[in-house]
Parts: structure tokens; C-alpha cells; sequence
């Protein structure tokens, strides 16, 4: 009896680490396609947006207010007008997350917030939900199964502000750029 019972924990045992090695195997491989599309994206963006004006692009920034902390995937301050654009990378969009991610873009201290998701997903997009995003001001960048070919669904609206102040660890960097000019 003492034996089966040791043989019930080692099977549960096994499968409960067989879950978290594919749990976190899907979630490593998540990172290494965003990473990549964040990547595309930044030379995309460079190419595309911003031909005639100062650029300064980071991958994975913070933003802090009082003693709120969050990140955006990509932020991209333009010219010396302090225009940032802040974009949420989702190589993975399913009715389960979607919501979460327009919200976390929506949250951006940015002056644009793009959502960037891949074009096969467009589909969860219903007219309440596209009027729901045009209303919150938010664009959408689409990008095909190799994680390029990036295009615009939907114009992000600007929103006038000064939002370099909750950049702490890009200010110094743009006020740098913008004097060496």
C-alpha cells in the first residue's frame, strides 16, 4: 500500500514537471519571437515613421509615476518635439488576452500607443471593439507569420502631453541627443 502510494506521488510528481517544463518552454519561446519582432519593428520603424527627424529607440523601458512601475516593449521619442510613441508587442492575441493587452497599451505614458499584433489575428476585432480602441486612441500595427511585413490597421490618435518626465531612464539620454545637435 505504502508502495502505491509512493508511485501515485512520483507519477504526479512527473507530470506536474513535465507541465511547468512546457509551460515555461512556450513561455521562453514567446520572449525569443517578441524579441525578434521587437527588432524588426525598431528597423521597420526607423525605415517607415520617422525618416526626417532625431531618433532615439529603446527596447524595454519603464515607465514610473509616483511609485507605479510598468514597461512598454518598445518606446521611440521623435525629434525635438518630445513625440514618444509607445508600442505593446503581442505574438501571441487570443480572446483570452486582448483585453489585458488594450488596456496595458491604453496605460502607456505615451503621446501614440500602438498595439502590435500578427495580421491572422485581426479577426478578434469586432465593431465594439474597434470603436472601443478608436475611442481609447490607440493604433494597431499588424505583422505577417515571420514576424515582418509590418503594416497600419488603425492610426493611433495623438494625445498632447509631455510624457518624457515619466522616462527616467531615457530623459537624460534625449536631452543629450538634442544638445549634441
Amino acid at each position: 500500500m505504502l508502495y502505491l502510494a509512493f508511485t501515485k506521488i512520483r507519477i504526479h510528481k512527473s507530470i506536474v514537471i513535465r507541465f511547468i517544463d512546457e509551460v515555461l518552454s512556450n513561455k521562453i519561446n514567446i520572449m525569443i519571437n517578441e524579441t525578434k519582432i521587437q527588432l524588426s519593428l525598431k528597423n521597420w520603424l526607423s525605415e517607415y515613421f520617422f525618416k526626417k527627424t532625431t531618433l532615439l529607440v529603446k527596447e524595454e523601458v519603464s515607465f514610473k509615476v509616483d511609485e507605479f512601475r510598468m514597461s512598454a516593449d518598445l518606446i521611440v521619442i521623435q525629434s525635438k518635439s518630445n513625440v514618444i510613441h509607445g508600442f505593446e508587442i503581442k505574438s501571441v492575441l487570443n480572446s483570452r488576452n486582448l483585453q489585458s493587452s488594450i488596456w496595458q497599451t491604453y496605460s502607456y505614458y505615451t503621446n501614440y500607443k500602438w498595439l502590435v499584433i500578427p495580421f491572422q489575428k485581426v479577426n478578434l476585432f469586432n465593431n465594439s471593439l474597434l470603436e472601443q480602441i478608436h475611442k481609447l486612441g490607440l493604433g494597431i500595427i499588424t505583422f505577417d507569420e515571420n514576424g515582418g511585413n509590418f503594416k497600419i490597421w488603425k492610426d493611433a490618435k495623438y494625445i498632447d502631453g509631455n510624457f518624457l518626465k515619466f522616462l527616467p531612464e531615457l530623459e537624460n539620454e534625449w536631452v543629450t541627443i538634442n544638445k549634441i545637435k
